[in-house]
């Protein structure tokens, strides 16, 4: 069993967690640092996540799953304070993008009407899914890949900074 000590901050006797300092004091010492951190500790974070963008996204969806209620209130917050931000940028992107717009209501279409059939992820094999359009041309709109939330954002990952890999499981 651990022997007391006396805390060499602020001097109560204690169990030591590192080297000479109570657990409540080591809490205080890195909150402190922390703070006055907290710009180097933030481009540190981006810096990692940009680099393990996998690991980054599974991380989230850990979360996310333990969290499930605070993460909804969290969403429903979100939406209801910007309703107006959101729903102007959705209309920008759609004025932007008419070609993924078309396409996506494509397959909604062929979805409901029976002529495509949704399959689970490609990549891990998950029920719910997204349909992933490799190109938008108007004779390939049909021509999707069925993937999940995570390995369809990844998809698009890979579009953009070629280096991500899809196949992470």
């Amino acid at each position: 069993m651990a022997e007391m000590r006396e805390c060499s901050r602020c001097r109560q006797p204690c169990i030591p967690v590192r080297g000479v300092r109570c657990r409540a004091c080591v809490s205080e010492v890195n909150r402190q640092y922390s703070l006055a951190n907290k710009e180097k500790l933030n481009a540190a974070s981006k810096k990692w996540a940009a680099e393990h963008p996998e690991r980054t996204l599974e991380s989230r969806e850990r979360w996310k799953e333990a969290n499930k209620e605070r993460s909804l209130a969290y969403r429903k917050a979100y939406t209801a304070d910007r309703r107006e931000e959101i729903t102007s940028r959705l209309r920008e992107w759609r004025r932007t993008y008419p070609e993924r717009v078309a396409a996506s209501k494509a397959v909604q279409r062929a979805v409901r009407n029976g002529v495509l059939k949704k399959t689970v992820c490609w990549v891990c094999g998950e029920q719910k899914v997204h349909g992933h359009h490799s190109s938008y041309a108007k004779d390939m709109v049909l021509l999707v890949v069925w993937l999940c939330r995570k390995h369809h954002q990844l998809a698009h990952s890979a579009l953009t900074r070629p280096h991500h890999v899809l196949d992470s499981r």
